[in-house]
């Protein structure tokens, strides 16, 4: 428990520093694993079933992200320095709506299954840890708030820095819907969808999480 907090709050305050977009990714995938550990560590159904989850959302915001990246990065010379970004959105808006989709995954926001799986995650810390003294519901209450808030600040001061303000770099290409960025868009359809119908996935993880708490504690 105490790893997970802190490598949810160390990957975060580091890539918040990041001035690279790829580096900064990276980063944000150390934290992001943090949150998987914490659901790990739960040994609760709700907290593997969240883990699990996360995993697969993951999955899904740093494909967008990364493959967004690639975007900058073929089309604008090799573009990755987040300090030569700014105003992106407004020549590449339908890659500024995926990353933005992308870091929804990563924040736990609707309509993402990312959503589904912090909720998950928080319900297994609630059940395994938060319940047991009034210290330790302040104490997880207060690691909670600040794990999610420093999320949310890295995600979202990052996609203003890169897609909103002034630019910080003269760019003339406009967007081009080619079958890269097309394919960035399937991938969020995929993930919009496992939003919609998370009730089958839940009771199907179910099964096989119960099982394997049950040979786990039995050992």
């Amino acid at each position: 428990m105490s790893l997970a907090f802190i490598t949810i709050i160390y990957g975060g305050l580091v890539a918040l520093r990041q001035k690279d977009f790829k580096r900064f990714l990276a980063y944000s995938s150390i934290s992001q694993m943090g949150y998987m550990l914490l659901g790990l560590s739960t040994l609760t159904t709700y907290g593997i079933i969240g883990a699990m989850l996360i995993y697969l959302s993951h999955a899904i915001g740093k494909a967008i992200l990364f493959m967004s990246a690639g975007v900058f990065i073929t089309e604008l010379n090799n573009l990755r320095d987040i300090t030569k970004m700014g105003g992106l959105a407004r020549k590449y808006p339908l890659t500024a709506a995926l990353a933005l989709f992308g870091f929804m995954n990563l924040t736990g926001l609707p309509p993402s299954v990312g959503m589904w799986s912090e909720i998950l995650v928080v319900m297994g810390l609630v059940q395994s840890y938060m319940l047991r003294s009034l210290a330790s519901l302040i104490g997880f209450t207060a690691l909670l708030i600040v794990s999610l808030t420093l999320t949310g600040a890295y995600s979202f001061i990052m996609m203003r820095r890169i897609f909103y303000g002034q630019p910080r770099t003269k760019i003339e290409m406009k967007e081009k819907i080619d079958v890269f960025k097309l394919s960035i868009l399937g991938i969020a359809i995929f993930g919009f969808v496992f939003f919609l119908v998370i009730n089958p996935l839940i009771s199907n993880l179910n099964t096989s999480v119960v099982s394997f708490i049950i040979s786990f504690l039995s050992r």
